[in-house]
C-alpha cells in the first residue's frame, strides 16, 4: 500500500512524483532549489513531515519492481551487464538487470550456488574517513579514528545519540557545502540546539581549508580529480556557483571511494576460495564455502583503504546482513 498512503498522505497523484512535481510540491512550502538538484533536497535538506523519507521509499520500491520485472520467471540465474565506470565518479554498475536497484526486503531472490554461503562486507563510515585523510584534518581523523563518528556528532549536536541518523546527515550537507546559515536551521529543524550545533561544525578548520583548496584548484584549472586522474571539467568560466564547489568535493571523496573499492575488489579477488557476486557502492556481496571465515575480506577491505592513504587513517569494515531476516520483511503493494 505503499503508494496508495503516499498519495492519501500528502494529497498527491497516485503515482511516483517525478522531480518536477517535487518542486511543484516543494517550492510553495518554502524549499529552495536554486543551484540543488531534488536529489539534494531529498537527500539532506530537513522537513517537517517525513515527505522525503516516504518518497525516497517509494523510489526505491519502484525501482527494486523495476528491477523484479526485468528477470524471468523461468530463469534460475541472471547474468547482468557490468558497467565499471558508471558514472562520473567511477562507480560500478549492474545493467540489465540492475540489480544494486533491489530494495534489501527483495534482496532474498538472491541466492548461493548449493554447498555455499553468501557473506556481505561493508566499508564503515566510507565517506567520513575518506574526508579525514584527504583533507589531514587533525580533529575529524582523531573522531574516525575514535569510534562513530556520526554518534560522536549526535551526541555533540543533539546530546542524544539515538539522533544518528540525523546526524549524519548534517554533517555530509556539511562536508559537501551546505551554507552555514541553513545547515544551523537544519540542525534546529531535527532539534538541535543553534549553539551546539554551531560549535561542533566550526571545530573542523583544517577540512575547510582544503576545501578551499580544492575550490580553488577547480576554477583555476578548469578541472578537478582523484589520484589516478578521474576528473570532471567545468562547463564554464569564471567564479564557481554553489554546485560547482559542491562537485568538486563530490568528484575528489566519491571519486576516491570508488577507486578504493574497486582495489579492494581486485585484492579480495585474488583469494580462490571467494567468488564476487554483486558490488554495490561500498560493500560486496560474495559467496564462499561454509568452512571460510569471511572476516578475512574485512580484514583485506581495511586494508586496502588504509594502505591507499598511506596509513593516515586506518580503513574500517564490517560484515552486515544483504537482505533482512524474513520475519522482518514486509512487502509493499500498490
Amino acid at each position: 500500500m505503499a503508494l496508495k498512503h503516499f498519495s492519501s498522505k500528502y494529497s498527491v497523484p497516485l503515482e511516483v512524483p517525478s522531480d518536477e512535481d517535487v518542486v511543484e510540491y516543494l517550492e510553495p512550502r518554502g524549499f529552495d532549489f536554486s543551484g540543488v538538484n531534488v536529489d539534494y533536497v531529498l537527500d539532506f535538506v530537513p522537513m517537517q513531515d517525513e515527505y522525503a523519507d516516504d518518497l525516497l521509499n517509494l523510489r526505491k520500491i519502484q525501482k527494486s519492481r523495476m528491477v523484479l520485472a526485468a528477470i524471468p520467471l523461468s530463469q534460475r540465474k541472471i547474468f547482468p551487464i557490468v558497467d565499471s565506470f558508471g558514472s562520473i565518479t567511477s562507480r560500478i554498475y549492474f545493467k540489465d538487470p540492475s540489480l544494486q536497484n533491489l530494495a534489501k526486503q527483495h534482496r532474498d531472490i538472491l541466492i548461493p550456488d548449493e554447498g555455499q554461503l553468501f557473506s556481505y562486507v561493508d566499508y564503515e563510515q566510507y565517506e567520513a574517513g575518506i574526508m579525514a585523510a584527504l583533507s589531514g584534518d587533525p580533529l575529524l581523523t582523531k573522531l574516525y579514528a575514535e569510534g562513530d563518528l556520526y554518534q560522536i556528532a549526535a551526541d555533540s549536536i543533539f546530546l542524544d545519540v539515538t539522533k544518528r541518523k540525523e546526524a549524519k546527515r548534517l554533517f555530509l550537507s556539511y562536508a559537501y557545502g551546505m551554507r552555514h546559515r541553513d545547515l544551523i536551521d537544519a540542525a534546529h529543524g531535527y532539534g538541535a540546539d543553534r549553539q551546539n550545533a554551531k560549535a561542533f561544525f566550526k571545530q573542523f578548520a583544517e577540512f575547510e581549508d582544503w576545501k578551499t583548496r580544492v575550490h580553488t584548484q577547480f576554477e583555476a584549472e578548469g578541472k578537478i580529480g582523484t589520484a589516478l586522474g578521474n576528473h570532471i571539467k567545468r562547463e564554464r568560466s569564471g567564479a564557481l556557483s554553489e554546485k560547482e564547489k559542491r562537485s568538486s568535493i563530490s568528484q575528489q571523496v566519491q571519486g576516491t571511494a570508488s577507486l578504493i573499492f574497486k582495489k579492494a575488489l581486485i585484492a579480495m579477488s585474488g583469494d580462490p576460495r571467494v567468488e564476487l557476486k554483486v558490488p554495490m557502492h561500498d560493500a560486496v556481496l560474495f559467496q564462499h564455502q561454509e568452512g571460510f571465515d569471511p572476516q578475512v575480506i574485512v580484514d583485506i577491505f581495511a586494508e586496502v583503504m588504509s594502505n591507499h592513504f598511506e596509513h593516515k587513517v586506518k580503513g574500517k569494515a564490517s560484515l552486515e546482513p544483504f537482505s533482512p531476516p524474513p520475519e522482518a520483511v514486509r512487502l509493499p503493494s500498490d
